[in-house]
């Protein structure tokens, strides 16, 4: 196994996450945070963190969501944030800050879902921080996506130029343009914008990357590899990327940062992790194409958020154990 995880990122060896009093300024005191998106993948981990840590957490849900994977006592409210929110938004009184997590459903269903995408990733980020200041809140941390680089033979640093891929594209377009529209808010309240590279976790939806891989081997379906490896990526553990949202609201200044792990892995590796963790043989469906790879650089993170602390085979293998038999 270490050989298959030799890519672990030297610069975030040893790097501890900051100390409590950079990273939670206020803790002491309870604060009042809105979640959007808390029934979601990071969004529960979010809110779950928040909860322990004595935060006063509102979960913000689509309609229609349940609310029993929150923990108790948490303040839950249904809002269709893509159908004129402004009115329900004023309604949650005031809070300190927000964490903006919420997906419009069936984002990667183009061009179906076309206009729920662009009213939920651009229209309702801007009615939160419209809203978030009305509410005297201080800051605004936005979930984009590391997707909005596109594919890059070298790691992937936030200044690196926007330019999406054909696949997901218009869902990508809509995130890159909100970050866009939340800078003109950065003089009224400080907005943060982290960039998560392949989150992964348990109860995450069969149709991710992590999930699909896992059941691909388990079933004995051949995994695509372009070049013979596919993609290169360093996800990240659904834990540490709720983290890193959580260490946000401690920072004094606007930070812009990728959000993912500390290993680089290639799709064969993942499936050859798996099949081993399985005991099963894993195959390949090898093609002549170079492979898009997804290679987050993240010494932003490390220095203002603190680095991933969890090692991709130890995540894998909990995603395995708690991943159900067919999905």
């Amino acid at each position: 196994m270490d050989a298959l995880l030799r890519k672990r990122m030297s610069r975030d060896r040893g790097r501890k996450r900051p100390p409590e009093s950079r990273r939670m300024k206020g803790a002491a005191a309870q604060r009042r945070i809105v979640v959007t998106g808390a029934a979601g993948l990071v969004g529960r981990s979010v809110v779950q963190q928040l909860v322990r840590r004595g935060d006063d957490v509102l979960a913000v849900l689509r309609p229609n969501v349940s609310a029993n994977a929150l923990p108790a006592g948490v303040s839950a409210v249904e809002i269709d944030l893509g159908e004129k929110p402004e009115q329900a938004l004023a309604a949650l009184g005031r809070f300190d800050a927000l964490i903006h997590l919420a997906q419009a459903p069936g984002w990667h269903g183009f061009p179906k879902q076309a206009g729920a995408i662009a009213r939920i990733n651009v229209a309702a980020s801007a009615a939160l921080a419209e809203a978030a200041i009305a509410a005297g809140a201080r800051c605004m941390v936005m979930a984009s996506s590391g997707g909005i680089y596109g594919p890059s033979p070298t790691p992937i640093r936030e200044e690196s130029p926007i330019k999406p891929g054909d696949e997901l594209g218009f869902y990508l377009a809509a995130k890159a343009a909100a970050e866009s529209l939340l800078g003109y808010f950065r003089p009224h309240l400080l907005v943060h914008v982290l960039r998560p590279f392949f989150v992964y976790g348990p109860g995450q939806a069969p149709s991710f990357l992590l999930p699909r891989l896992v059941n691909s081997v388990r079933s004995g379906t051949a995994v695509r590899v372009d070049g013979g490896t596919g993609p290169a990526i360093n996800p990240i553990w659904v834990e540490d990327a709720a983290a890193a949202f959580i260490a946000a609201l401690g920072c004094d200044t606007a930070v812009t940062a990728n959000i993912a792990g500390p290993d680089v892995v290639t799709v064969r590796e993942i499936a050859t992790l798996v099949a081993a963790r399985l005991g099963v043989t894993a195959n390949f469906d090898e093609t002549a194409r170079a492979p898009d790879n997804y290679v987050a650089d993240t010494s932003v993170m490390a220095h203002k958020l603190g680095a991933a602390t969890t090692s991709f085979e130890t995540g894998l293998s909990a995603l395995i154990d708690r991943l159900p038999p067919e999905t």
